[in-house]
């Protein structure tokens, strides 16, 4: 979101005022962003900012790919996920119960409405971005709404509990959004809210504004946007580093009273003046933060380098940290059992589809018969067991791919036509011998059962000899 078009001035979120002090004009990476703070409640912010239409066009088709720098969540940033997801419900887990409805507002791969479902909720999220919100409908099978808090026509009087984590900084107008997610919840409904802190030290100084964060909350100035909205504030927190806040709050029909914040403006501006460079390397958090993110990096390379599917990962990594020993051992028992049952079949089934050629060796030989030309050779595929076929005029025998491969440039002539006759399961084996070979006019065909169908052509043949 960098060299907007077209950009506005606006006032104060909070009060509605425009008695404002500059605070910056470089973000993070040094380029142009002016920042200011309230005078009148101590709200940080940005003036001017993107209009909502470039923000929407942002965050549905860039935000992730200049945040994360791919279109879809990679397996190291599911396991991420799914830690910060299973920390977050456990701040939470004394609020909620099995059979509520929950929306997970920016809910981007879908981690913590999976975490709801796992717990026993109905779970479900809007997210703005198309790539993970696909990942999320389609890979974990969620209902994800797509498209931006400031458009989303969600339903109402719906919800037990509606969460929002990292995603009212980014937002146009968070005061609607409230108000919109404020009638879309029950009565006494809950609202769950994170973002980071104006006041945080835990960051260098030169590193505390983003560009995509357009406001700047503390706790004082969150929990006055949660209380003019309509909500009551049942409980405030900061992460151990100081560096986020969570804010649950429950919903009520009155909104609430502006008070005086005119000490706020001082509390922030102590805070943010206080904040030194020097300060910042003599304390503890750059090395603990450096240290935390080697281990984390590492950690998540290992585990995913264990794991092929994406669900996979996130259902056993929140496994881990939501579920109690006991239903996770009943959980790995099941798991195994389903495991042991699904190779039985597997094998089984192998077994079933060998002997089904092995039974049919006589239709398969009047079949070849009936459609054999002076220049068709017929290829067997899998045919370790019909070595009958091989008396057969134009019939060659091939067990496998490698073998395969060879045999089709042996016997590969300008005048005589190919054919490979090839078990229905196993027709995924052979894709890329014959893409490699460049065979673009042999025909295929394949058994099911004892029916036959030419693949290239879709004429049936059957469905029984």
């Amino acid at each position: 979101m960098r060299g907007e078009k077209y950009m506005e001035f606006i006032p104060c979120e909070i009060c509605g005022v425009t008695d404002e002090r500059e605070l910056s004009t470089r973000d993070r990476d040094g380029e142009y962003l002016r920042t200011v703070i309230c005078k009148r409640c101590g709200l940080v912010y940005t003036n001017p900012r993107p209009e909502i239409s470039e923000l929407r066009e942002y965050y549905e088709h860039s935000y992730r790919l200049d945040y994360k720098g791919v279109r879809q969540p990679k397996k190291k940033h599911i396991v991420r996920a799914a830690k910060v997801a299973a920390e977050r419900l456990q701040e939470i887990r004394g609020y909620i119960f099995q059979g509520m409805k929950s929306l997970d507002i920016g809910s981007g791969g879908g981690e913590v409405a999976y975490a709801m479902q796992l717990m026993g909720l109905e779970g479900s999220g809007l997210e703005p971005n198309e790539g993970y919100a696909d990942y999320a409908r389609n890979v974990l099978r969620l209902p994800i709404y797509s498209g931006c808090i400031e458009n989303a026509s969600l339903p109402q009087v719906s919800y037990d509990i509606i969460t929002m984590y990292h995603v009212i900084e980014h937002l146009h107008g968070p005061l609607k959004a409230l108000r919109s997610l404020h009638s879309s919840l029950k009565t006494d409904g809950l609202f769950v809210v994170e973002c980071p802190n104006a006041e945080s030290r835990c960051q260098a100084p030169s590193h505390r504004l983003h560009r995509a964060h357009l406001y700047n909350f503390n706790m004082t100035t969150l929990q006055a946007l949660g209380e003019i909205a309509g909500f009551h504030t049942v409980r405030m927190s900061l992460s151990s580093d100081g560096g986020n806040i969570t804010a649950i709050f429950r919903k009520t029909y009155s909104a609430g009273v502006l008070p005086d914040l005119t000490h706020n403006y001082q509390v922030v501006m102590k805070a943010w003046e206080g904040h030194s460079k020097m300060g910042y390397y003599l304390s503890k958090h750059p090395y603990r933060r450096f240290t935390a993110k080697a281990l984390r990096i590492m950690k998540e390379g290992i585990v995913a380098l264990f794991t092929r599917k994406g669900e996979t990962l996130l259902r056993k990594n929140l496994e881990k940290h939501l579920l109690p020993p006991s239903t996770q051992k009943q959980r790995r028992w099941s798991y195994g059992l389903a495991g042991t049952f699904a190779g039985i079949a597997l094998f089984i089934s192998s077994l079933w589809s060998i002997s089904s050629l092995m039974d049919h060796s006589e239709e398969i030989r009047t079949f070849i018969e009936r459609h054999q030309d002076g220049n068709d050779v017929f290829i067997v595929v899998h045919g370790n067991s019909l070595k009958g076929l091989s008396q057969v005029p134009g019939v060659v025998l091939s067990q496998h791919k490698k073998e395969l491969k060879t045999t089709i440039a042996g016997i590969m002539r300008p005048n005589v036509d190919i054919h490979l006759l090839v078990e229905d399961d196993h027709l995924h084996h052979i894709k890329e011998t014959i893409e490699t070979a460049s065979l673009k006019t042999m025909k295929i065909i394949s058994v099911r059962g004892n029916a036959y169908h030419f693949l290239t052509t879709e004429t049936h043949y059957g469905p029984k000899l």
